[in-house]
């Protein structure tokens, strides 16, 4: 995703979000969170 985006490590996604992304195909109330490794 890269820099361009507001989520950080440990953000939540919120079930539209996840949606929006193509990483759910219908709202069931799932959230995500966001994991990554900071290079900074």
């Amino acid at each position: 995703m890269g820099r361009e985006t507001v989520w950080r490590q440990g953000c939540l996604l919120r079930p539209d979000q996840l949606q929006e992304l193509g990483f759910i195909t219908e709202n069931r109330g799932r959230w995500g969170v966001v994991i990554s490794h900071d290079c900074d």
